[in-house]
């Protein structure tokens, strides 16, 4: 091309643009043609209906089987979800289990398309994976842990930017010369120059199971299985978000010892409230000192919706004797309502969670004995989840091979951290020294 004309470049130029042109428009032909043949076959399955269920696809969307397994009725993804714990605890290829011919059939025209989204056709599709119906399940049945915003980390550690401050506004003087003019005084603004690191931690429980397991003695506790899984995820998450501590090696709660308990996932609120003198004493509870213990976290505290309670059973139930708090009988099922969410104080939502602890003393703390309980009241937009790798399913073969037995490991990688600096930014109160005993 060194000698070229410049009609040779020109003509050159052109013709590359045509192709891309040309590329383009087979690219938005082909994307049209698998919106309507998904279209077509999620329209032929039997629990479609037109009123309720609309097909919506976004723009540049990837037919992969991961999208078309998401479409999928719930049904269908618990099956399939079926399908996968039996394979891994019968060590067998899920087509070579018994329930794949009958899973099959009731996939239909789901199948091929999963099937034509994995390698062209050439092999048929199997889940490898739990479904995004499981994962969410996990989420809905916490009651902390879906308070926060959830981010789905790319990398781990994962660097988070933050705005710092908030925004500053400022006079923009209108610009009449051609000379002279005033300059925009951009100093006044904040950026986003500070930022968190999310460390995810493994987070994984097991069950065991005889190596002599029949398939079908297996599938009546499949549902059971299933449910045990979620709760036991979610129950985890709870509890060290309301109870962890990992800033030294002792845990602030001398019960605590083991190194691999959830309570050292990452440090949560009780023990971040403590790290940062946000307390107050609810000794005496009243509407007077629970609006005092709000008031200490000043601009953070201010927006009803943003701010939440978490109490006990025993926190709860000493609340409900202050007459401005409002049951969910009184303001309906029909308001906005949190999971876990039983009543209103000032305009906030009291969520009830079974892993506040009530043997804590007046610092909140265990203490052997003690009958003390806590109320935790937290800004939602102070803290946020993360989540590097959602559960996966492992089958240890050698752990209990002694007794005949494998262990079925389900494990995720998961994360919870505040948001700004809480020395700074008080997004966290935590009442301290209620009593879990009615009348005092």
């Amino acid at each position: 091309m060194a000698n070229a004309t410049q009609e040779e470049v020109q003509a050159l130029c052109q013709q590359v643009k045509e192709l891309k042109e040309l590329a383009a428009k087979g690219a938005a032909e082909h994307e049209n043609t698998t919106k309507q043949i998904l279209a077509d076959v999620l329209k032929s399955h039997p629990g479609f209906n037109p009123p309720e269920r609309k097909i919506q696809f976004e723009t540049g969307i990837n037919l992969t089987a991961k999208s078309v397994e998401e479409a999928l009725p719930a049904e269908l993804q618990q099956k399939a979800d079926d399908i996968f714990i039996l394979s891994n605890m019968l060590k067998r290829h899920p087509t070579q289990l018994k329930s794949w011919t009958g899973f099959k059939s009731r996939m239909g025209e789901f199948k091929k398309a999963l099937d034509t989204a994995t390698s062209g056709g050439a092999s048929e599709w199997v889940p490898t994976d739990f479904s995004s119906n499981m994962y969410e399940l996990v989420r809905l049945e916490t009651k902390v842990w879906s308070l926060f915003d959830q981010i789905t980390m790319p990398t781990n550690p994962y660097k988070l930017p933050i705005q710092v401050g908030r925004l500053n506004t400022f006079k923009h003087p209108e610009q009449t010369a051609d000379t002279g003019q005033t300059n925009i005084p951009v100093s006044d603004g904040n950026d986003l120059s500070g930022n968190i690191t999310l460390t995810a931690v493994g987070h994984a429980a097991y069950v065991i199971i005889s190596k002599d397991l029949e398939e079908d003695a297996i599938i009546p506790m499949l549902p059971w299985l299933r449910s045990e899984i979620v709760k036991s995820l979610a129950e985890g998450r709870e509890d060290a978000i309301l109870n962890g501590d990992i800033v030294s090696s002792t845990h602030e709660d001398s019960d605590t010892t083991s190194a691999t308990s959830r309570r050292k996932l990452w440090t949560g609120l009780r023990a971040l409230a403590h790290d940062n003198t946000l307390t107050a004493d609810l000794g005496s509870l009243s509407l007077t000192t629970i609006r005092g213990g709000r008031a200490l976290m000043g601009r953070y505290g201010i927006k009803p919706s943003d701010v939440v309670w978490i109490v006990g059973m025993a926190g709860f139930m000493q609340m409900v004797n202050i007459p401005e708090l409002t049951t969910v009988d009184k303001y309906g099922t029909s308001a906005t309502i949190l999971s876990g969410e039983l009543a209103k104080l000032d305009g906030s939502p009291v969520i009830v969670s079974e892993w506040v602890r009530e043997d804590l003393n007046a610092s909140g703390v265990y203490a052997s004995a003690s009958t003390k309980t806590v109320a935790y009241l937290v800004n939602r937009k102070g803290f946020v989840t993360g989540v590097r790798r959602e559960a996966n399913v492992q089958l240890l073969v050698e752990k209990y091979a002694e007794f005949d037995q494998d262990a079925l490991k389900v494990r995720e990688r998961v994360t919870f951290a505040p948001v700004y600096a809480l020395s700074a930014n008080k997004t966290l109160m935590l009442g301290q020294n209620i009593s879990t005993t009615l009348g005092e």
